[in-house]
């Protein structure tokens, strides 16, 4: 799970109690599909949907940059007033 990151940004993610967490989170959102995607500027942020066996769903966003070694996920945006924007709107139905 690590790997997926941008390599400058690995250490970050690097606890291993984090990473189990994180882990944990995507596995249990069950079925997941992407719903959607937007670009901000260089990087690309992707919707997801998981629905778990009970029904339940869960909404997520990964923000992933375009690298010489392939799609990494990144931080990179997440203290932006434009992601932000992005996240309200797909916790708040605005996203189509």
């Amino acid at each position: 799970m690590i790997d997926s990151y941008l390599p400058s940004e690995r250490s970050e993610h690097s606890d291993p109690a984090a990473a189990r967490h994180a882990s944990d989170y995507y596995r249990n959102m069950g079925k997941i599909q992407m719903t959607g995607w937007a670009k901000v500027r260089a990087f690309t942020v992707v919707f997801l949907l998981g629905q778990d066996e009970d029904g339940d769903a869960t909404v997520a966003t990964i923000t992933l940059a375009n690298t010489d070694s392939g799609w990494r996920q990144t931080n990179a945006i997440a203290e932006d007033d434009t992601f932000e924007v992005i996240w309200t709107a797909l916790h708040t139905g605005g996203v189509r």
